[in-house]
C-alpha cells in the first residue's frame, strides 16, 4: 500500500499562467521526502488553453510507503514551507494563497 497526499496548485492561485516551474525548484521536497519519510515526489504540470480558476496548473503528488496516514501532518509540516517557496518564487503568487 502506498499512501498518496496531493496538493493542488490552480491557476486562479498563481495569477500567472505563462511562468513554469524548472524541475529542479522541487528537489529541496523531493530529497526532504525521501530523506525523511522514504518518499517520493511526481510533478505534473497542467497546461490548458483557456485555463479557469479551477484548472490545475501543478499537482504535486507525495508518496509515502505503505500505511502513512499518521505521517501526515509531520509531512506537510516540511512541505508546506518548500511548496510555498517554489510557488512563490516562480510562479509569482502570495505563498499563503497556495494552500
Amino acid at each position: 500500500m502506498t499512501t498518496h497526499i496531493v496538493r493542488v496548485i490552480t491557476h486562479d492561485m498563481t495569477g500567472n499562467s505563462d511562468t513554469g516551474v524548472p524541475p529542479e525548484a522541487w528537489n529541496k521536497l523531493a530529497v526532504a521526502l525521501g530523506r525523511r519519510f522514504g518518499g517520493e515526489l511526481t510533478i505534473r504540470e497542467h497546461s490548458d488553453t483557456n485555463p479557469s480558476a479551477l484548472t490545475p496548473q501543478y499537482t504535486v503528488d507525495m508518496a509515502l510507503p505503505g500505511d502513512a496516514r499518521h505521517k501526515v501532518v509531520d509531512v506537510m509540516q516540511i512541505a508546506d514551507p518548500l511548496i510555498d517557496e517554489v510557488v512563490s518564487t516562480y510562479l509569482h503568487a502570495d505563498k499563503t494563497l497556495a494552500r
